[in-house]
């Protein structure tokens, strides 16, 4: 079931503080994959919100995995769907 998705005020400058970084190290050209993998990601979760792995982390939110370093964590609610913020997996469990 489609569910609108809202970005926290959390998720929008980290969002842009990724971008700024990947950019920084990698180049314009990896950005741009990056954004493109992360669209897919936003589009799955809301046509979809239940697709991804609950967070074991945090159990009443979702893990969406974008790329290897890097996934979206979102919590579903009865009308919509938050994004809260970018998780960097290399810090494992901390």
């Amino acid at each position: 079931m489609s569910k609108p998705v809202k970005w926290t005020p959390k998720a929008q400058p980290e969002y842009a503080d990724l971008l700024n970084e990947i950019e920084a190290k990698y180049g314009l050209e990896v950005v741009l994959k990056f954004l493109d993998k992360a669209e897919q990601v936003v589009d799955t979760i809301e046509m979809y919100p239940g697709s991804f792995p609950l967070f074991d982390i945090a159990p009443t939110t979702r893990k969406a995995v974008i790329t290897v370093q890097t996934s979206l964590i979102y919590q579903v609610f009865k009308t919509e769907t938050y994004l809260l913020y970018f998780w960097d997996n290399r810090r494992g469990g901390e």
